[in-house]
């Protein structure tokens, strides 16, 4: 439960991080591992065998089969558990901001918090924290005119989580 909480606050985080308020924006259709959002023209798939939550209007989370969704929070901890949270914002101010992080990170592809990074041709910025030098969270945006299409992990107990992670952005398909 823990751990859902800490997922929200990091996502709510995200977004005061810009200095202002979002609107989510869903409609996520779940067929097998394939997630749809047909209004916003997203499609990615989920990794096999894993768990997705219809959060309403809100988003989409993708938990790790060892995951009891009900309480994330400890399945996380001690089975090493993954969640993959997507969700799709509207707001001018925000994907600007994006659009600027990316400008000033274009130069820097390998190093430090931000990097640019490119999914379905469209460019993305990846944001990863570390402790102790370990993946402890990682998260990308993409801006396409006011929206902002959002991945991000929870927590990360597991050094797995992260390829996970990297394995749905390599499925992501953003327009038609």
């Amino acid at each position: 439960m823990i751990l859902v909480i800490i997922f929200f606050l990091a996502l709510a985080g995200a977004f005061l991080f810009y200095n202002h308020k979002a609107q989510y924006l869903g409609g996520f259709k779940i067929e097998g591992n394939l997630i749809e959002n047909d209004k916003f023209n997203l499609t990615f798939l989920a990794p096999e065998s894993w768990q997705a939550r219809n959060f309403g209007e809100g988003g989409i989370g993708l938990f790790s089969p060892e995951v009891d969704a009900d309480d994330f929070a400890n399945s996380a901890r001690e089975k090493g558990a993954c969640l993959v949270g997507v969700s799709i914002s509207e707001e001018k101010s925000a994907a600007d901001y994006v659009r600027s992080l990316i400008e000033e990170n274009r130069k820097n592809k390998e190093d430090g918090e931000y990097q640019v990074i490119t999914l379905n041709g469209k460019e993305a910025l990846k944001r990863t924290l570390l402790k102790d030098g370990k993946v402890i969270f990682a998260e990308a945006q993409v801006p396409i005119k006011n929206l902002i299409y959002h991945f991000d992990t929870s927590l990360i107990y597991s050094d797995k989580c992260i390829g996970y992670f990297e394995d749905v952005l390599k499925t992501v398909q953003i327009g038609k």
